[in-house]
């Protein structure tokens, strides 16, 4: 899904360096639909690139470039599946403390 406005984009495959979101228009090849974007470690980035990325939120040519499978859902319920999980898990933790 996009960072930006969180519309489904159900891909598999490459992220192409001029994407844009059908929705907002904004670039989909940035830094923060990488997964290896990180916030704090060198130039925020864990694969060892050789130039920063100033904007973290434009295309860039960067060729470690991989889509972060957080945002890329398989299929519409992907998403709302993991929220049943989290759900459950909050509900277990809540258990825990009823008397």
């Amino acid at each position: 899904m996009c960072a930006y406005c969180g519309e489904s984009l159900p891909r598999e495959g490459k992220v192409g360096f001029r994407e844009t979101c059908p929705k907002c228009g904004r670039d989909l090849h940035v830094c923060m639909h990488c997964r290896f974007y990180k916030v704090g470690v060198h130039w925020d980035c864990l694969e060892t690139v050789t130039e920063q990325v100033v904007d973290k939120e434009r295309s860039n040519l960067c060729e470690w470039f991989v889509a972060d499978p957080r945002f890329l859902a398989a299929s519409p319920g992907a998403v709302a599946r993991g929220g049943d999980k989290d759900a459950a898990a909050r509900s277990a933790f809540e258990d825990l403390f009823k008397r």
